[in-house]
């Protein structure tokens, strides 16, 4: 996993974004478990295709939901139509991404094409904010599939080390960006 420090910070401050009782839907993704750890003493419910949150170690009082479908080894997460159905019957308080890339032309992106569906999916299905978790290195690239327009994203949690300007084109775009 790369940028450690920066990731540990980013989930940190997503913490405080979400108030007990929420129900978040969260994608796969190394940045997204450095925030199921983060959360501490607050009752939520996690809905998440991310395989590899069953391993990570959180708080007692986080209710862990895994999708099923598909398992993907590589993402170590569950895509497809099953994974889809579930999502489509539950209506999350706020959902949380990780992604590959963030471009201000092409959005969200990310390196696996079943992972667009399942994101679109809780994003659509989202009753809050649709909050990006992405450090600095994910700032202005574009991975191989498109995941999320910007105009379907609330808030960006990022760390100082995001270049001011992409700052600002996001703030442009009526983002939030919280830096961490």
């Amino acid at each position: 996993v790369s940028n450690v420090v920066e990731k540990q910070q980013i989930a940190e401050r997503a913490t405080e974004l979400v108030a007990d009782g929420d129900i978040l839907f969260t994608n796969s993704g190394s940045t997204v478990l450095f925030f199921l750890r983060a959360l501490a003493r607050k009752r939520l419910r996690i809905v998440t295709n991310n395989a590899a949150a069953i391993t990570c170690p959180r708080d007692n009082s986080v209710e862990l939901m895994i999708l099923g479908g598909v398992y993907r080894d590589q993402s170590r997460s569950f895509v497809g139509e099953f994974a889809l159905n579930t999502i489509r019957d539950i209506y999350s308080s706020h959902t949380i991404l990780g992604t590959n890339g963030l471009s201000l032309e092409k959005g969200l992106t990310t390196s696996v094409y079943q992972e667009c569906a399942v994101n679109q999916a809780m994003i659509e299905n989202t009753q809050g904010k649709v909050i990006v978790l992405a450090d600095y290195s994910k700032m202005g690239k574009v991975s191989n599939f498109v995941s999320s327009p910007l105009s379907s994203v609330d808030i960006v949690v990022t760390d100082n080390k995001c270049p001011e300007e992409f700052k600002k084109g996001l703030e442009d775009r009526g983002i939030v960006v919280i830096v961490a």
